[in-house]
């Protein structure tokens, strides 16, 4: 009777990772906010038992930072609601209560999940099935991507979407490989600095430079894991620094970057960007004229792309992370998401198997810099650093 339980119990939980999957990973059933919002229902349906650790002193910390993220989704799109319409053209349609819900309960219903599972020992069964269900995915959209005429527009429809949820699915399942696998001995480095190089591939093909730039700083970032910057990388004041810089350095200060050579070189000869990289110029300096009219709560979520429109049409985001979240959520918004992110990092101090996860998010801090990867599925994969055993030992130390 007991086996057959214990096999009941994994299948379960197989078939609940493979619903998380198609939850946050997979873009046909992840855009699609009723097909979503279904498997969203059965993931709770088949484990009911993961608000058990909401007041665990492992988690509760981090429960609050990630509860208080999810109001601020809900409250800035409320907010906005009485002022979004000056900003936008009536034919452009605003985001619905329901994919604001959505995304608010999603994201907090799947970070408990992990911490429950996580806390019984499954961590690593939950880890190893997502990596061989993302690296199936992954193989299916990377040859089918091979089929469509090299450097694609964005706006191409791959299988998984256009270039930017192809590649990333890609970094993600390197990053998941990573985090099982954080030594990286003999035959496993192998497979994972392959992972990179196939990455690289597929940026190249579909002509996202973003993930060109995404692939390199992973490898360097994991090549000096035994250096003295990985210590540094994992000081909180070093990432609020970071935060700064990414926010900052190509907002305001991008005219004096294309004027240093190797800056300009690297982005115009190498990864092919235009000298106002493609447009991201002069929308940095016509969004001066709504950046502090609702500082507090932005926009909403998912909103910038119809304040964006009137501006400049071609372009649909701030193309800036942090930017992006100030936009849409306000200064409320970047102090809660960012808030969550500060505790892993001053959590994973001194604990080399959580390394990769300082290594995914000092890769979206680069990327953010002219890209929005600051989403909740940056906040949900920053997560996973629960599914690791280490991040159990000597817990005494956070004192924030």
């Amino acid at each position: 009777m007991a086996f057959y339980q214990r096999n009941s119990q994994r299948g379960v939980l197989s078939f609940s990772t493979l619903l998380l999957f198609f939850l946050w990973f997979c873009y046909p059933t992840a855009s699609n906010t009723w097909i979503a919002l279904s498997i969203l229902f059965i993931l709770t349906i088949l484990n009911p038992q993961i608000f058990q650790n909401l007041k665990s002193k492992y988690f509760l910390k981090f429960n609050i930072h990630i509860a208080l993220f999810c109001v601020v989704i809900f409250a800035s799109w409320y907010i906005s609601k009485s002022y979004i319409a000056q900003y936008t053209l009536p034919t452009v349609p605003t985001t619905k209560l329901v994919r604001v819900l959505f995304i608010s309960i999603s994201l907090f219903i799947s970070i408990l999940f992990l911490q429950y599972h996580a806390k019984k020992g499954r961590g690593e069964y939950i880890l190893g099935n997502l990596i061989k269900i993302l690296f199936v995915y992954t193989v299916l959209i990377d040859l089918q991507s091979l089929t469509v005429s090299a450097r694609a527009i964005e706006e191409q429809i791959y299988w998984a979407g256009n270039k930017f949820s192809l590649t990333y699915s890609n970094l993600w399942l390197a990053f998941l490989y990573f985090l099982k696998n954080p030594d990286l001995r003999g035959q496993k480095r192998t497979v994972y600095y392959s992972m990179l190089v196939v990455t690289l591939f597929i940026s190249i093909h579909s002509d996202c430079s973003t993930s060109v730039i995404a692939t390199f700083v992973m490898f360097l970032l994991t090549w000096l894991r035994y250096s003295k910057l990985s210590k540094v990388l994992c000081q909180p004041s070093f990432f609020i620094i970071s935060i700064v810089l990414s926010a900052s350095l190509m907002v305001f200060f991008s005219a004096v970057v294309f004027q240093i050579p190797f800056f300009n070189y690297v982005l115009v000869k190498i990864l092919g960007e235009s000298e106002d990289m493609t447009g991201r110029l002069l929308l940095y300096e016509r969004l001066t004229t709504i950046l502090l009219d609702h500082p507090l709560w932005g926009y909403g979520i998912r909103n910038v792309a119809s304040i964006i429109e009137p501006l400049i049409p071609t372009i649909k985001n701030s193309q800036n992370g942090v930017l992006q979240l100030y936009l849409e959520m306000g200064i409320m918004g970047v102090v809660t998401y960012f808030a969550y992110l500060i505790r892993i990092v001053l959590h994973a101090q001194g604990r080399k198997m959580l390394y990769p996860v300082i290594v995914l998010l000092y890769m979206y801090l680069v990327i953010g810099l002219v890209e929005i990867p600051f989403t909740p599925t940056a906040l949900f994969l920053a997560s996973f650093i629960f599914l690791k055993q280490e991040f159990y030992e000597r817990t005494h130390y956070c004192r924030l």
